[in-house]
């Protein structure tokens, strides 16, 4: 009779204790090692190895048929003579590496369609849900988010009504944007605000709302860079994006929480998530509306390159955090988005006069 110590744990509770196991007849048989009381009892031609026999460390046998008990063992010469005498012990090792592979090759499976989903249905599915939403509705959206900027803007300026239009500003970038919208390829609804606000942005709304911030205004330095800020975002108001964007953003929200779930941790994993995927779409709308902003300035004929030393500044100012920040960063890099700016620019006229300018710097009454 194989009798030997080993630790035993029943798979429904934490605890393990100590025990001694004998070979009694047609079983194994676990006895606490205390009060000799019977824990278990295995048919010994379900017991299995579920460990490797050359692998060092403790080894563990499972009764099989989906017992969750346990039974460790730490002395490798209890394994041999085990192995001796139930001819099936090591059944279970063979079965669990192909088990394995056949997990690993699920696995593969499953994160390569969720990959397909993300990258390539989703972009198109948004492409096409984006197109078939009225202007109407897309307007409505792009105004509640105007009024939710315009709210978070009156807070750092503090001012009631942050918007900008001092009459000669107004009619000096109204001519601006006017100009660059036949140079474009976009003749739908379009409208340029300005913000009372010092954050240097400038980004699109649904329903062809185009916002600066003053702080924009006063980045650019030159009425031909602020051109190229603002043909680039007719680029995004032209292929719908910001409307898009907001659906791709939806659904890889969605997708995600039912991957990773939204409880405790798993939060912060869809966000970190989210900010990934959705920076690389962004980096490819952004490089597209780059194209389409060279494209506008050359037609209206506007020189293109003080866009591309906007993008030097750019990287000037931020260089280390834009490296740092590179892989969630919903923009390319800016060192190559102004060379790509310089091959692609052919004209070299002026934006506008340099009392228009001096009037579109003023536009906030500064």
């Amino acid at each position: 009779m194989l009798r030997f110590p080993a630790r035993y744990n029943d798979g429904v509770t934490a605890r393990t204790r100590a025990v001694e196991a004998m070979l009694e007849g047609g079983a194994l048989v676990v006895l606490d090692r205390n009060d000799g009381a019977e824990l278990d009892r295995w048919p010994r031609e379900s017991v299995r190895l579920l460990d490797r026999p050359g692998e060092i460390g403790d080894k563990r046998l499972a009764a099989g048929g989906g017992d969750a008990a346990r039974l460790i063992v730490a002395d490798d010469a209890v394994i041999v003579a085990l192995m001796t005498v139930l001819p099936d012990l090591r059944r279970a090792a063979r079965a669990d590496r192909w088990t394995v592979r056949w997990v690993w090759a699920l696995g593969i499976g499953a994160m390569a369609t969720v990959l397909l989903i993300l990258f390539v249905f989703l972009p198109y599915l948004s492409g096409v849900v984006a197109s078939a939403v009225p202007d109407s509705l897309a307007r409505e959206l792009g105004e509640s988010t105007f009024e939710s900027m315009s709210e978070f803007a009156a807070l750092g300026s503090g001012k009631e009504a942050p918007s900008c239009a001092a009459p000669a500003g107004r009619a000096a970038l109204d001519g601006l944007v006017g100009r660059l919208a036949a140079a474009s390829d976009y003749d739908g609804p379009l409208e340029v605000r300005v913000l009372d606000w010092k954050l240097v942005n400038a980004f699109a709304l649904p329903g062809g709302i185009v916002v600066l911030t003053e702080g924009m205004i006063d980045f650019a330095q030159s009425p031909e860079a602020l051109a190229g800020i603002l043909a680039h975002e007719i680029g995004h108001v032209a292929g719908r994006d910001p409307l898009r964007g907001m659906i791709q953003a939806a659904g890889v929200s969605v997708i995600l929480r039912l991957l990773i779930g939204d409880v405790t941790g798993g939060g912060a994993q869809v966000l970190a998530s989210e900010i990934l995927i959705n920076a690389r779409y962004s980096q490819a709308v952004e490089e597209a509306a780059d194209s389409h902003a060279v494209g506008t300035l050359n037609r209206a004929g506007i020189d293109a390159g003080p866009m591309a030393d906007f993008f030097d500044r750019l990287l000037g100012e931020l260089a280390e955090l834009e490296e740092a920040l590179r892989i969630i960063s919903t923009h390319p890099p800016s060192a190559e988005r102004a060379a790509l700016v310089r091959m692609q620019a052919e004209a070299r006229g002026a934006a506008m006069t340099p009392a228009e300018w001096t009037a579109i710097q003023a536009i906030c009454g500064g």
